[in-house]
Formats: C-alpha cells, sequence, structure tokens
C-alpha cells in the first residue's frame, strides 16, 4: 500500500474457498482497499468453460485427487477439460486443493510463455490417488523480470492497519423507563432504542446522528453485560433512520461494535409518523442462553454471570465485490442462522458486478428481480430456499411497486407466498432503491425440536383496509416453534382463548378477534378489529389504499393488548415442552 498508492483493489480467484476469502477481505479492509471476488459462487463446470474459451492456458503443477495421474502433470486445462468434467469427485477448478496451476498464456500477457523443459517429481506415487509436482523451466529471454528494491519504509509495520473506529465517551444518564429485553425462546429482542426513550434527558434528540448510534449502541452492550451476554452475541438488527442521507454516518459509528461476525440487518427510512424525536431507532435480536434464569417472555434487567456459549450457529458475510450476490453495503451479514432459523439481512436490486442500480428501470422491474435473485443466492450459500420462508416484509418507497414487488415474491416462493407476508411503505432505503426483501426463513427437511428459537414480530403494528369492509384491523404474527405440538384445530383454539384472554387482561380497544390463520405447524397470524383507525390515519395525512398494509406507529392500548398475548402464548408454549424420552433398562 505504501510502495504503491495508485493501488485501489485487490483480486482474488476465490470460487468457494470461504478461508481464502475472508482472509483478502480482512486484509482489505484494514488497508482501506476493495476486495473483488467475480469467481465468488461461480458455477466451476461453466467457468473452466469460460477459461478455456478465452484463452487462458492454465498448466497443472500439482495434483492430490483421486481421478488424476502423473501423467495430467505438464497439461493445460485444454487438454484435460474433458477428464475433469467425467471425473465425479473432484472440483473441475481444483477449488478443493485436488490440483494446482500455472498460467503461461492469457489476453492480459504481451506474449505465451515457452516451456522447453519439464519433469514430474511424485512423492506419493500411489495408483489410486498420486501427489506430485510438474518442475518445469521456461524459455531465458521469458522468464519473470527479478524484482527491484523495494523502497525505503521508516516504518517497520509495512502494512499498517487503518485507525480503528472509536467508541465516543457520552455524558448521558439512562432513564429509568427505558426499554429492556425481553426473551421469548432463544432469542432476546430489545426494540424503541430512540434517545428520547433511552436518555433522561430531553435535549437528546439534538445530538448528531452518529452520537445517537453510539449511545443506543453503548446502551445495548450494557444490557447486554448485565445477562452476561455481549455485542458478538447480537444476530439481526433493524435500523430505522429518519433521514436516508444519514446512511454512511450510522454505518461508521454502528462499525465500531461489531467484528469479523457482524448481525445482518435492514435499514429503511421512515416518515414524520413516526413519534420519537431522534434521528435514528434500533431493534437488537440477540442469542440468549439457556442458563438466563427467567420466565419467557419477561422483561430482562436482572445482572447474570457469563454464559455458556452457544456453538448451533452460523453467519455469511461476503464484503467482496463479485457476480453472485451484492457485497454488503455497510458492516452487516448477508444473513444468520441460529438453530433451525435463518435471518436474512434486508436485500435490495444492485447489480452485484457494479453495485449500481439496474438501467432503463422505470416501473422497478430489474431492480425487484435482481434483489430476489440475489436473496436466492445468499438462501442457497445458506442452505435453504425461498420456499422455505417463515415470513417476509417487502419495503416499498411507494405504493406502485408493491404490485410488481409481490408477484415476484410469488414466482420465487411458491405455493407458501403469502406465508406472513407484509408490504411496508417507508420513506427511503438504501442507495436509492425502491424495493427491498426481508426474509426469514427455516432450513428444509430438518425435524422441528422444542430447543428452535421462537420468532415473535409484535413491534410493529399493521393496519389493513379492504374493499368490501370498513373495518380496519391491527396484526400480531406469532411465530413459535413449540406450536408444532398441537393439532391444527387445537392450534387455533389455544391462540384465540389466549388472545381473548390477552384483551381482556389489557382492556384496550380491540372488540374482537377478525380472523386467525395458522401456517405450517409453527405459525399463527391474528387480526385485531380496531375501530376508527382509518379515520385515525386520514386524519393524520397517511395515505390509506385499500388491500395494502400501512407502516403506523403502534397504539398504546393495542400495543399493550398484543404484548400481553404475546407473553401469555411463550408463557404457555415454555410449559407445553414435551416430556424427555425415558431411558431403556439396562438388561
Amino acid at each position: 500500500k505504501l510502495a504503491y498508492p495508485e493501488v485501489e483493489a485487490v483480486a482474488t480467484g476465490a470460487i468457494l474457498s470461504t478461508y481464502q476469502r475472508l482472509r483478502v477481505e480482512n486484509v482489505c479492509g484494514r488497508l482501506g482497499l476493495l476486495s473483488l471476488a467475480y469467481l465468488w459462487q461461480r458455477d466451476q463446470h461453466e467457468l473452466l468453460q469460460e477459461m478455456v474459451d478465452r484463452g487462458v492456458q492454465a498448466m497443472l503443477i500439482k495434483i492430490a485427487a483421486m481421478g488424476l495421474k502423473k501423467r495430467h502433470l505438464g497439461q493445460t486445462l485444454n487438454e484435460v477439460i474433458d477428464e475433469l468434467r467425467a471425473m465425479e469427485s473432484i472440483h473441475v477448478c481444483g477449488e478443493g486443493g485436488e490440483f494446482e496451476s500455472f498460467v503461461i498464456g492469457c489476453p492480459l500477457f504481451k506474449r505465451p510463455m515457452t516451456v522447453v523443459e519439464g519433469h514430474a517429481l511424485m512423492s506419493d506415487d500411489n495408483p489410486i490417488a498420486p501427489v506430485g509436482v510438474w518442475k518445469f523451466r521456461v524459455a531465458p529471454d521469458e522468464a519473470l523480470p527479478t524484482p527491484g528494491t523495494p523502497p525505503s519504509d521508516p516504518d517497520p509495520d509495512p502494512t499498517p492497519a487503518l485507525a480503528a473506529p472509536k467508541r465516543p465517551v457520552i455524558p448521558h444518564e439512562y432513564s429509568p423507563t427505558a426499554p429492556r429485553f425481553k426473551r421469548a425462546g432463544n432469542v432476546l429482542f430489545l426494540g424503541g432504542l430512540a434517545v428520547d426513550t433511552v436518555l433522561c434527558r430531553a435535549t437528546a434528540a439534538e445530538l448528531p446522528v452518529d452520537l445517537q448510534v453510539h449511545l443506543l449502541l453503548q446502551y445495548t452492550n450494557c444490557r447486554l453485560k448485565a445477562l452476561g451476554r455481549e455485542m458478538r452475541h447480537v444476530f439481526f438488527v433493524h435500523v430505522y433512520a429518519k433521514h436516508m442521507s444519514d446512511f454512511a454516518a450510522i454505518n461508521t459509528a454502528y462499525n465500531a461494535y461489531f467484528g469479523n461476525q457482524p448481525p445482518s440487518r435492514a435499514t429503511v427510512g421512515w416518515d414524520s409518523q413516526c413519534s420519537t424525536a431522534g434521528l435514528v431507532v434500533v431493534e437488537v435480536y440477540a442469542r440468549a442462553s439457556n442458563a438466563i434464569a427467567l420466565d419467557a417472555g419477561a422483561n430482562v434487567d436482572s445482572a447474570q454471570q457469563p454464559q455458556e456459549e452457544d456453538t448451533d450457529f452460523e453467519s455469511l458475510h461476503v464484503q467482496s465485490i463479485s457476480e453472485w450476490a451484492p457485497a454488503c453495503v455497510g458492516p452487516y451479514s448477508q444473513a444468520w442462522r441460529l438453530k433451525g432459523l435463518l435471518y436474512f439481512a434486508g436485500i435490495i436490486g444492485l447489480v452485484p458486478e457494479t453495485m449500481t442500480l439496474p438501467a432503463a428501470d422505470m416501473d422497478g422491474e430489474k431492480e425487484s428481480r435482481l434483489a430476489l435473485r440475489s436473496l436466492s443466492r445468499v438462501a442457497e450459500v445458506m442452505r435453504t430456499q425461498c420456499s422455505s420462508a417463515l415470513s417476509m416484509i417487502i419495503y416499498v418507497t411507494e405504493w406502485g411497486r408493491a404490485t410488481n414487488a409481490i408477484q415476484h415474491w410469488k414466482d420465487a416462493a411458491g405455493d407458501g407466498w403469502d406465508r406472513l407476508l407484509r408490504i411496508v411503505q417507508v420513506s427511503a432505503l438504501p442507495r436509492g432503491c425502491t424495493v427491498e426483501y426481508q426474509m426469514i426463513a427455516t432450513l428444509p427437511h430438518v425435524p422441528v425440536v422444542m430447543n428452535l428459537p421462537c420468532h415473535v414480530e409484535c413491534n410493529h403494528i399493521t393496519v389493513v383496509t379492504s374493499k368490501s369492509l370498513q373495518v380496519s384491523s391491527q396484526g400480531l404474527t406469532l411465530t413459535h416453534l413449540g406450536l408444532c405440538i398441537l393439532s391444527s384445530a387445537d392450534r387455533s383454539t389455544f391462540v384465540r382463548e389466549v388472545v381473548h384472554a390477552a384483551i381482556a387482561a389489557a382492556g384496550g380497544p380491540c372488540t374482537t378477534i377478525g380472523s386467525l390463520r395458522c401456517y405450517q405447524s409453527t405459525c399463527c397470524r391474528i387480526t385485531l378489529q380496531v375501530p376508527d383507525i382509518v379515520q385515525e390515519l386520514m386524519a393524520q395525512g397517511v395515505a390509506v389504499c385499500p388491500a395494502v398494509t400501512v407502516l403506523h406507529t403502534p397504539n398504546v392500548a393495542v400495543q399493550a393488548v398484543l404484548e400481553t398475548a404475546l407473553d401469555l402464548v411463550v408463557e404457555v408454549m415454555a410449559m407445553c415442552q414435551p416430556p424427555a424420552p425415558a431411558e431403556e433398562e439396562e438388561d
């Protein structure tokens, strides 16, 4: 970097090797360089043929795989391509270390090299999977130039890292009514984080957006430590920005709190309907520990000792620019798997190789399809697919984009396309996009067990109007994998009775349950009829369209009903654990 300051990026040939890609991305991140991985996740048979067709002359110089023989050493890819394709047990591009190659000619070369001598050196000449290298010499006038003397460097570190993001010290006094973590299964949820809900002082909203982000994440860190958890246990974050022009400043501050495995994230802009005076609102999902002795759904605020580490998780964090899917436009991962559930970051419709919006796309058709293609590719790497979606939120910046977005999702998800589907209009999306897809999915063909995490979404209240009915409603989406122990009829009866009890306990404005639909064996969608919500929205200047979902600040009384229902359901399901199988008696 010091010797060649004009260098802006580093290209790597990683196809499947996460280790190789992460090593390069780590170095590039420290030096402020772009990482380019245009071969990432390419089909290897297509890639091999493309390299041969483009005139790449690559000679095999090492073999170490079943099917490859001593005679293959020294041959070019063009000479062995048919044999490689016929070998079912290897990666045809050598991605698994089956062979190494040396390029002696390609369109980038001024002229190809001429190999004048070569012979095989075998370290293991067994007939099944021999291991050997090809020792060769090129024509003297074509030998590689001798490297010159590197420039003197007074700094003993030849690759100094960029300064790590700093966490400023912000004088504060947390409000005694500030949000606390709630637990549902193996998930800790902390929602509604804004400066005016966290701090005591009313002037908190005057802080610049970067300091607001620092303050909210420092508060999150404080609450996690009280539970023996850390920021590295956070696996998903929702960020709502009042001004999308603050996106870069939000990312810079956000980056100071997460390492090489940042959580997945969805970032959208809100409109004037939000009640907070802050510039950003944050919601946090973190991995709980079974050792936290708390009632399910209860507020969490007691100090805990460090807990036993949960290892049943993984993340996908691709920062390199490639043709596969867009690189993360911020410090977040494309997806996180927590036991049997996968939480995907919000996916926008950028052209992956250029990280720009598609050209000539007036109606958003290309953008929507690109976003879902990228989502499908990320899901494939995480060993699932769109048809296994548990819930889908489609964010649009204008209602005119919703029709195409829904149809494209229907094409991608198949029969279950309307499973927990919500359309949310927001003021803005990153990079000027007009649609964003945010999916939660399950691993296919994985047996549902009681210790899988549950996912409950009652932090957003939705308002749905119908062309035929003037009654509006507010809904609760409940996903609890423990519901699988109930039959379909029992599940509906159980949830209906619990919600009725919650309405009576909370004393809210909800009069009846408008509908209750069960999906698969784990999900329920409850709709509560609420009078006068449409009139209230129209009075606030919100455009209420037929048969679409409108993002709206939750009514406090209705929120109480839904949260009470949530607590009751989770509490009851916690008591419905099936008995452990009896141990067999020894003979």
